[in-house]
């Protein structure tokens, strides 16, 4: 993974043509675990999500099937977990701004619990 930080007071624009609609692709779609707690937008290029974990809030264990950028809009702690809900490393800093670019030959499986104090907040993309 890549990983770079906006500087403070720096702000990410994500512009979207007009003719995408917000869950066009997905709306039709079978149910699936995502990458994230609200998909805001999938297209034939991209599915864009809105991952927020409340203090001690946990997401469903889940695999990653496609390169994805993610940009941390919150700062917080956060612990990678096992299929059956247990840590796995050590919890993780997540710093506001910094942005990772996850490759296809670097995806994997995992459920994450926020540990830190504060609402944790990232955009997910991920790449058709």
């Amino acid at each position: 993974a890549t990983a770079a930080a906006l500087p403070r007071g720096r702000a990410l624009l994500l512009t979207l043509p007009q003719e995408l609609s917000p869950r066009r692709a997905h709306s039709d779609a079978a149910p699936r675990v995502g990458v994230g707690t609200r998909l805001l937008l999938e297209d034939e290029r991209v599915a864009i999500w809105e991952f927020r974990l409340a203090p001690g809030e946990a997401c469903a264990y889940h695999t990653h099937t496609r390169p994805y950028a993610f940009v941390n809009l919150e700062a917080s702690l956060t612990q990678a977990l096992a299929p059956d809900g247990g840590a796995v490393g050590e919890p993780a800093y997540q710093e506001e701004g910094q942005v990772t670019f996850v490759a296809h030959d670097q995806l994997g499986s995992h459920g994450v619990r926020n540990v830190g104090e504060q609402t944790f907040v990232q955009f997910v993309v991920e790449f058709k």
